[in-house]
């Protein structure tokens, strides 16, 4: 056995504990090796990201230097993965590949995907300390099974795409497969389950709950909707074994909304437990009927999501709870995905006691119009948070100047504007609001003038901020506009663009980022025929090594 095999070895046994990857750092430094240099320093900054919080100013520098490095390394450091993407670029489906305290950890969309080459997740796992990894089931579920690999594995997310119209037919094909999987498999570590089907009632995966496996869970997420199977209801079954079993170290929760009174019962005596007192991280999808006033007023909860789906009904049930909630000021993240938290629903959640300490604010494809906009503005939790991501619809750019020349952007190091025009005055406020200096990363939406560019440049430097994005850019600038606004002073950190624009300019926008010396990477993707739809071109990634020379010394 090799001096590394050994210290991978290590690694995979004691994976909580840093000791381990900081003396195969030591080692690698030892060698004297410059081609492993790059490695080194890696490990390190990314150790010393972990342990400090995020809001710390010492992460700019180690998230710079994570960046630059993957730019360089991160087809060696993944291989054999075969489609890398960065970790705040990593979405919730496929093809995730996720570096963790100098190693590659989390993995999805490697396993069982369907195809002759099964062997995917086996592989990285010999080659990696992977942790987390994510499958699609089908029938060669039952050909891995006895994969020793599974035994590292704490994370398993599991999910299926339906190949026929008859949805429910397609997912009892699957029970059988995922039951003999969670059976006979050897998950010696999983501490976190995932599993998202459609189709199919609760009772069809009640025996679930009484598995031992399950029942040491830490984290437990089995979303079941309807799908194109309307006739399916959850009657709540599922949740009162929830509160009739044993599950001690259960601390993160996802849950399916249902209508019917049986499951609203069963919802009602849940939230009355000794188990949802545990939570700390919480899911739900729907659930109109659910007794938010009486869970918040003894949850315990750090991170709470909510999808509303296309009803405001969800959103209305939970705004008039939270806001006269009491409970205790614990809550540090809230997600709301849906269209349906606006007005006065928005006011109540902002203003509730239970938010009042929310460090992270997530309202996903929540169609916010100027009015929410203005209300975020003002709201006194804005001054508390260090990352808030917004979906815009039809704003007309008042209320983006309200938020963007906010004074209480002070703890903001994550700010991202998704949809909607992002037009040059609002730029151009955020360029001069001297209260968000410690900004990292900027994402922001459409730009449909090539001045809009030029306004984020029109003030105070941005000392932090090493990452910016752009939803769409039509017209594309001129090379001259973007080679000024890449190599802007103001933005004297600046690694990492990802910028989409028309497709008949992406090679001359191509040029300007590879001459522009100190960014690590590009990303485009374009904007296809005008219909909305994105694909990205080839490659995804503009990946520019030759920029980062001199990098490992």
């Amino acid at each position: 056995m090799s001096d590394e095999t050994a210290f991978l070895n290590t690694i995979r046994e004691y994976p909580d504990e840093d000791t381990p990857r900081l003396a195969f750092a030591d080692w690698l430094d030892e060698q004297g090796d410059p081609a492993k240099a790059g490695r080194v320093t890696f490990i390190r900054a990314q150790v010393e990201l972990a342990r400090l919080p995020v809001d710390d100013p010492r992460c700019a520098d180690f998230e710079v230097t994570e960046r630059r490095l993957l730019a360089k390394y991160a087809t060696e450091w993944s291989a054999p993965w075969p489609a890398f993407r960065n970790r705040e670029d990593a979405d919730d489906g496929p093809n995730q590949a996720i570096f963790r305290r100098g190693f590659l950890e989390a993995v999805n969309g490697s396993g069982v995907v369907g195809n002759a080459n099964t062997n995917g997740l086996a592989e990285l796992c010999a080659a990696h300390p992977i942790r987390d990894g994510g499958v699609l089931p089908t029938n060669n579920l039952a050909s891995v099974v006895s994969w020793p690999e599974w035994g590292r594995i704490e994370s398993l997310a599991l999910w299926s795409r339906p190949t026929s119209r008859d949805v429910a037919a397609h997912y009892r094909e699957q029970l059988p497969q995922i039951d003999s999987f969670l059976r006979h498999a050897d998950f010696a570590r999983l501490r976190k389950l995932s599993v998202t089907l459609s189709g199919i009632s609760d009772r069809d995966v009640l025996h679930w709950f009484r598995m031992p496996i399950v029942q040491r869970l830490v984290a437990l997420n089995v979303v079941m909707y309807a799908g194109m199977a309307w006739d399916v209801q959850l009657n709540g079954d599922s949740v009162l074994e929830l509160v009739r079993g044993d599950f001690p170290n259960l601390r993160e929760l996802g849950l399916a909304g249902g209508v019917r009174p049986d499951y609203s019962r069963a919802v009602t005596q849940f939230v009355d437990s000794d188990v949802w007192k545990q939570i700390t991280h919480f899911t739900l999808f729907g659930g109109s009927d659910f007794p938010w006033f009486r869970a918040l007023a003894t949850a315990r909860l750090q991170q709470l999501t909510l999808h509303t789906g296309s009803s405001s009904e969800p959103a209305r049930v939970f705004a008039n709870a939270i806001q006269a909630a009491s409970g205790p000021v614990t809550l540090e993240e809230l997600r709301i995905n849906g269209p349906a938290v606006h007005g006065e629903n928005l006011s109540r959640v902002l203003a509730a006691h239970v938010t009042s300490n929310l460090q992270r604010l997530h309202l996903v494809r929540a169609r916010l119009t100027d009015d929410g906009l203005r209300r975020i503005a003002e709201s006194p939790v804005l001054a508390n948070l260090n990352s808030l991501s917004l979906w815009l619809d039809h704003t007309t750019g008042a209320g983006l100047d309200a938020l963007f020349a906010s004074p209480n952007l002070g703890q903001l190091t994550d700010l991202r504007i998704h949809g909607g025009r992002v037009p040059p005055d609002a730029l151009r406020a955020l360029a001069r609001n001297s209260s968000c200096r410690q900004l990292r990363t900027l994402a922001l939406g459409s730009l449909f003038v090539p001045s809009a560019l030029t306004a984020l440049t029109d003030g105070d430097e941005f000392p932090d901020l090493h990452t910016i994005a752009f939803e769409c850019v039509r017209p594309a600038p001129d090379p001259t506009t973007l080679e000024a606004f890449v190599n802007s002073p103001k933005f004297p950190r600046l690694c990492v663009v990802r910028f989409d624009t028309d497709d008949d300019c992406v090679d001359a926008l191509i040029s300007v980022f590879r001459n522009c010396k100190r960014l690590a990477w590009a990303v485009g993707v374009m904007i296809d025929g005008g219909d909305g739809a994105r694909v990205a071109f080839a490659p995804e990634g503009v990946y520019l090594p030759n920029h980062l020379d001199g990098l490992d010394e």
